[in-house]
């Protein structure tokens, strides 16, 4: 062989050998690895009383405070506890006392604002507040034993007791879908609608009958009552209204898509996560100027002083906050679905706090009365009074609201108790029994 072509060979092969040593190796990573994926935060109220079981086999553990999930993971709450479960795009899943779930999924990506969830409901309540899924590729499913929740932007209730299913939409539209128990196979093709103000109850019964004849004979229909008489319609009723206004203040700041969907997130994470703190600033209180001792002048000796004690005023300790409130409720020691004009009830208003406790913020809230049913006297204390419409037609129907303050950030919170009827007394003067 040609000398030349040996020697441009060798030279071929040593320049391959230094770019596959030198190429930059950053460029064949896969994508998903520059991909954030988040994982949701859970808090607790009420008793704090909740357990979750990762599927990774590491076994049941206490859910301490605002946890982290292992998803996936089981989440069982006790009877006295409630749960909100936050996503990072700022979608949330609220549980009602003593409900046994699993979250099957969940997982979202910032950068391309793709959420995608999965939870399946054993017992008890799920209320879904899904913030408006950005792509096509988004998913929010909540399963029962015998039916798929499908959705991309809404509000609504799902509940499982005694082996029945019932969907309340609250906002928008819900799809159900209808499944076998035992195999998990799909028995209707096409998806229930069931749409704002309406629910669904699908029962073992339902699906014996779907089994027979593949049709589903139950449909929708109306709120059979006031879902304002529903404490725990109310109290997410109230938090999802709260979420609106402050998505719409977010936007009001220009802020949008996956910026607002972090600031939501950013909002809920524990406060050692989103605050950075600073060590104070360390002055040396000793003169190391250098000085020149001057020999050529004898020194005198001056009197001994007694040394001046520098009078320091104790420094306070700062004030500890208590944990962060959560929401108040207001209810009552004995029934009023009807009172009768002039008579006083006696209504009361809990604090509900992050480590489970409560307190009575009766008297430092702010009291009203709804519906022209009567006024406040003082705090939670209610007196029956009709205006001249309500006595011509015998009784009214309203509800009392309190607002309590946080006194340390300035946050009003907000509940009212279930409507109740106020019936007209002819033995009344101007509201007040004779």
């Amino acid at each position: 062989m040609n000398p030349r072509y040996i020697w441009a060979l060798a030279v071929l092969v040593i320049i391959l050998i230094l770019g596959f040593i030198f190429w930059p190796k950053g460029n064949s990573k896969p994508i998903e690895e520059n991909v954030t994926v988040k994982t949701p935060l859970v808090k607790l109220s009420g008793g704090m009383h909740a357990t979750s079981t990762p599927a990774d086999g590491s076994g049941a553990s206490a859910i301490q405070g605002d946890s982290y999930l292992k998803i996936p993971t089981e989440i069982a709450l006790g009877n006295d506890t409630r749960a909100t479960i936050y996503f990072p795009d700022g979608s949330e899943a609220r549980l009602i006392e003593g409900t046994k779930m699993s979250i099957d999924k969940a997982s979202y990506s910032s950068e391309t604002e793709t959420l995608n969830v999965g939870m399946t409901l054993s017992d008890g309540h799920i209320w879904s507040k899904i913030i408006e899924l950005a792509t096509p590729a988004s998913t929010w499913e909540v399963k029962t034993s015998n039916t798929v929740a499908t959705v991309r932007g809404t509000a609504f209730d799902i509940a499982v007791r005694n082996g029945k299913t019932s969907l309340v939409t609250m906002s928008r539209k819900v799809a159900l879908t209808v499944t076998d128990p035992d195999t998990g196979k799909v028995l209707k093709e096409n998806a229930v609608m069931v749409e704002e103000g309406k629910m669904i109850e699908i029962s073992s019964d339902e699906i014996d009958l779907i089994k027979e004849n593949r049709i589903l004979n139950t449909k929708p229909f109306l709120l059979p009552e006031d879902p304002t008489k529903n404490g725990w319609f109310t109290s997410n009723q109230r938090i999802d209204l709260d979420l609106d206004k402050k998505i719409e203040e977010i936007k009001k700041e220009g802020v949008e898509g996956a910026l607002l969907r972090d600031k939501l997130w950013q909002d809920v994470l524990p406060v050692s996560e989103t605050t950075t703190g600073r060590l104070p600033e360390v002055k040396n209180d000793v003169d190391i100027t250098p000085t020149i001792e001057d020999k050529s002048l004898p020194k005198t000796v001056e009197p001994v002083k007694n040394p001046v004690v520098e009078k320091r005023e104790p420094v306070a300790e700062p004030v500890k906050r208590l944990a962060d409130p959560i929401r108040i409720e207001v209810d009552s020691l004995t029934p009023y679905a009807e009172l009768m004009e002039g008579q006083t009830h006696a209504f009361r208003a809990t604090l509900f706090r992050s480590d489970g406790t409560r307190e009575d913020v009766t008297l430092k809230s702010t009291w009203q009365a709804i519906g022209s049913i009567g006024s406040f006297v003082s705090p939670g204390k209610f007196v029956g009074k009709l205006d001249e419409q309500g006595q011509e037609l015998g009784e009214r129907t309203g509800t009392v609201a309190a607002t309590w303050t946080d006194p340390v950030s300035g946050e009003g919170f907000l509940d009212k108790s279930p409507m109740f009827k106020v019936k007209f007394n002819p033995d009344t003067v101007d509201g007040r029994a004779i």
